[in-house]
């Protein structure tokens, strides 16, 4: 025999022997790659159902944000009288303001300072205020 039929002749040998060595972790290895198909094997069906539960509640927050909105815009024309109210009672309120400050000036009497009579000129502007609304 030659040189090289004895290099392949060990070669083979320690070929044998190392696959003879890898039986037991390669079937530990068959067992966890079977194991792990067996999971994952799952993921897209739990997959597919948390999308679904999860479109689905998408859905019914979509349909409560639209009931919200249709219930807000029929309360529209309630927040828009509202608005209107809170500029009228600005308007007459500046009004009286002004009318109370006009009769102050035209009124500086030394004897409504004495006997604190101040409150005097707020009924007077009240009445003016409410005469000149109905005039």
């Amino acid at each position: 025999m030659d040189w090289a039929g004895i290099g392949i002749l060990l070669i083979g040998l320690a070929s044998v022997a190392i696959a003879i060595l890898l039986i037991k972790p390669l079937k530990k290895l068959t067992g966890i790659l079977s194991s792990l198909q067996n999971t994952t094997s799952e993921l897209p069906e739990q997959v597919a159902g948390i999308m679904t539960d999860a479109s689905s509640t998408l859905r019914s927050g979509t349909t409560a944000i639209s009931g919200v909105n249709q219930q807000i815009s029929k309360l529209d024309p309630v927040i828009q009288i509202a608005g209107d109210i809170g500029k009228a009672v600005q308007n007459l309120s500046a009004s009286a303001a002004a009318i109370n400050q006009e009769m102050k000036a035209k009124t500086d009497n030394a004897i409504m300072k004495r006997y604190n009579l101040e409150w005097v000129y707020g009924i007077a502007a009240l009445g003016y205020c409410v005469w000149q609304r109905r005039r």
